[in-house]
C-alpha cells in the first residue's frame, strides 16, 4: 500500500467480533510494526453495533457511537489513550471489524 503525506495506512492485522446481547470488549490491535494503533477504523458489514473506546474495561450502550452497515457507514476513532473497544448489538448480533491505522 502506498503512503502519502499526512494520510492514514492499514498495513496490520485487524480483528472481527461479533456483537453480542451484552456488551463486551475487545483489545485495540498493534499496528504492523507492533505498535499500539492511534486510530482505529470500524466497519460493520450487516446489521448494527454500538461502540465506545474504553481503558481496560467498560460497558457499550445504545448511547454510544453506532456503527451501520446501510449506507458503507465507517468511522475512524483517535484511541491512543485507549485499550480496548467495548461493543454491543444494535437488534440482532452483528459483526464488528476492528483496524488499526497507521499515520
Amino acid at each position: 500500500m502506498s503512503v502519502e503525506d499526512g494520510a492514514l495506512t492499514y498495513n496490520g492485522n485487524g480483528v472481527q467480533v461479533t456483537s453480542g446481547a451484552a456488551s463486551a470488549t475487545v483489545a485495540i490491535p498493534n499496528t504492523a510494526d507492533g505498535n499500539k494503533a492511534k486510530y482505529v477504523l470500524l466497519i460493520c458489514p450487516s446489521g448494527y453495533v454500538y461502540v465506545k473506546p474504553v481503558i481496560t474495561s467498560g460497558t457499550a450502550t445504545a448511547n454510544d457511537v453506532p456503527i451501520v452497515s446501510t449506507g458503507s457507514t465507517q468511522i475512524i476513532l483517535y484511541v491512543k489513550q485507549y485499550t480496548h473497544i467495548a461493543y454491543i448489538q444494535g437488534s440482532a448480533a452483528a459483526p464488528l471489524n476492528i483496524i488499526p491505522l497507521e499515520y
